[in-house]
């Protein structure tokens, strides 16, 4: 495999996040354009570099309508400047598409007294925990989202419960010309791929043991199956997860993270019609990091990271051991998303 190098420049052509009332209405949006370039290759069967210039622009509009909020946002993804060898998918383009239309209204919280609750319905990104799971990503040039509904607590002391059962939205456009074209073509709901889950934070977990400590746990379901123009391993899958971190702060300097996951279900070899045999999952994912931040302007932080996710050794064995990646960003720890 030849070396690979990735030179990469970010310009922010407006103020990200910036936002403004109309009566009961409030806009906010951000715009970004990048550069990206690759010199050499680490793809199977190609060569030489590649290169392209990335923009994505996003406006959200909300409607205050009493105990209801409305809400819709456009997201407009688009490429310029790549090849035709160019790893171009709908991941890095997806012009003027509608990446949330939600409605918002206030419930009550029936396990704390003093806590607030708010129910989120319609198509929507999410942002859960460490977000390895569920993420609006950042640096990815299009963002993932769903449709469904999502309900989550906000308590004092940060405490936090998340619910949901959403179905993913499938990026448009597919085809190469399209692709190469920027042509805005609808996302669609893939109605026969099912996420539910239930997730827990809770601030502060070990005060007597080591304060400043956060506990999270969850529980997330994913089931798939075959619907009209795609066939799909038939995956039925179970995820507990637990996490535990330290997060780095003006008075302490030492920070960690332990977020551990464990996969179980069934699903096939292949997405193949004719494959009717259901095998065993066991799969398992750690990340773990340490960090020492400094009493220093800009607050620097040295991290250490170590991630490890199963494989499968022997794929006739009956079982399915390979820690595959679903939802949440690729990178959500170091970033290299884009042509790399």
């Amino acid at each position: 495999m030849g070396r690979s190098v990735l030179l990469a420049g970010v310009a922010l052509v407006a103020t990200p996040a910036a936002a403004f009332d109309i009566g009961p209405v409030r806009v906010s949006g951000e715009a970004r354009l990048r550069y990206e370039s690759l010199q050499g290759q680490f793809r199977t069967g190609r060569a030489g570099g590649d290169q392209g210039i990335y923009a994505r622009t996003l406006v959200l509009a909300e409607i205050d309508a009493g105990r209801l909020t409305f809400g819709a946002e456009l997201q407009d993804s688009r490429a310029w400047g790549t090849d035709a060898g160019s790893p171009l998918t709908a991941s890095l383009v997806n012009p003027a598409d509608l990446l949330q239309a939600y409605v918002k209204l206030p419930t009550p919280d029936p396990f704390a007294a003093k806590g607030e609750a708010e129910l989120m319905l319609g198509r929507m990104t999410l942002d859960i925990g460490s977000r390895r799971v569920m993420e609006r990503v950042e640096f990815a040039n299009v963002i993932s989202n769903f449709t469904g509904a999502y309900w989550r607590t906000r308590r004092p002391g940060g405490h936090e419960l998340h619910a949901l059962i959403v179905s993913p939205v499938a990026f448009r456009p597919l085809d190469r010309a399209s692709l190469d074209d920027n042509r805005p073509q609808g996302d669609e709901e893939e109605w026969g791929r099912l996420i539910w889950g239930v997730h827990y934070r809770h601030a502060n977990a070990l005060p007597s043991l080591a304060p400043g400590i956060w506990a999270e746990a969850s529980l997330y379901g994913f089931r798939d199956e075959d619907r009209v123009g795609a066939q799909t391993p038939d995956r039925r899958y179970l995820q507990p997860n637990i996490r535990l971190f330290r997060p780095p702060a003006a008075n302490r300097r030492w920070s960690f993270e332990v977020d551990a996951f464990h996969r179980s279900g069934t699903r096939r070899a292949s997405a193949a019609a004719t494959d009717r045999r259901d095998l065993d999952v066991n799969a398992w994912k750690v990340h773990a990091s340490v960090g020492y931040q400094f009493d220093a302007p800009w607050s620097p932080l040295i991290r250490l990271d170590w991630d490890y996710a199963s494989g499968d050794e022997d794929p006739a064995d009956g079982a399915f051991d390979q820690y595959e990646r679903l939802l949440g960003s690729r990178r959500t720890d170091l970033g290299n998303t884009g042509i790399h």
